[in-house]
């Protein structure tokens, strides 16, 4: 199988993992191998990586890693999606912690 499209294999099973399966140890574990190997080579990718971090911290309740990850997804980035669900998320958390 060609390594790229094994990398966004592994995005693909943890976005699976996380957003209908409700299973966040899961997603975390795929998206650390992606991010770990020398499968990823794609900037937008690996910046949508850190979102799916952020959005599987969130569901644990671990809020300061989620917050940690959502903002690495915006460092850089130029993915207009994954920019503005990061911001999205950087403005709840911080809307949060102000209540």
């Amino acid at each position: 199988m060609e390594e790229g499209l094994r990398a966004e294999c592994l995005l693909n099973i943890s976005k699976i993992s996380l957003y209908f399966e409700n299973e966040t140890d899961t997603a975390i574990n795929y998206v650390r191998r992606y991010l770990n190997s020398s499968l990823n080579n794609s900037v937008t990718s690996e910046y949508a990586a850190y979102g799916i971090l952020g959005d599987a911290y969130s569901n644990l309740g671990n809020y300061d890693s989620a917050f940690y990850y959502y903002d690495k997804s915006v460092g850089g980035n130029t993915d207009i999606y994954t920019l503005c669900d990061s911001y999205r998320h950087l403005y709840e958390l911080a809307a949060s912690k102000s209540d």
